[in-house]
């Protein structure tokens, strides 16, 4: 089955394009000045092109949709997709403040999605791939802890709970 990823919040989508628009203006401002400096380096004006492979980047992995395959679940982003066993799932149920007061270790937080690695006390340390965290829902693995957020998060648990065989 194929569940869309939640719509972008307000938020998701003013940083989103705030960090578009900031680092497509500075990959303009570094190619005018490392490309006009008499004595640089032509190979130093590629810099400029670092805050658009940011953006690129960034692009690839913004979340589409879950969709879950037998025992997997798959994260769809536009050019690949994230496969996830989820053998010996111990739950999965919803929770829209399942991300609060989390710290980001490794990963994006607001460009064109939240996704990475993060911890929180309620967690621990967990990954994330979510795009409007209050449609969270947490999958319970024994090595690991996912959060997600589909469009109908309610959707997803019921439909994961029936085929794993979990409790309510």
């Amino acid at each position: 089955m194929r569940f869309a990823a939640a719509p972008w919040p307000t938020t998701l989508k003013l940083t989103s394009a705030a960090c578009t628009i900031a680092l497509g203006a500075g990959a303009c401002v570094l190619y005018h000045v490392l490309g006009n400096t008499p004595r640089i380096n032509p190979a130093l004006a590629g810099l400029a092109g670092l805050p658009l492979l940011v953006l690129l980047t960034s692009a690839a992995y913004i979340i589409r949709a879950y969709r879950i395959e037998g025992d997997a679940l798959v994260i769809e982003r536009p050019c690949f997709s994230t496969r996830i066993r989820l053998s010996g799932l111990r739950s999965a149920r919803l929770d829209p403040a399942a991300c609060e007061g989390s710290i980001r270790l490794r990963g994006n937080s607001g460009l064109y999605s939240f996704s990475g690695l993060y911890r929180n006390k309620m967690l621990g340390q967990y990954r994330l791939y979510a795009t409007d965290l209050q449609c969270a829902v947490i999958l319970e693995l024994p090595q690991r802890t996912l959060v997600i957020t589909p469009a109908q998060p309610q959707a997803l648990v019921a439909t994961i709970r029936a085929a794993r065989g979990l409790q309510s």
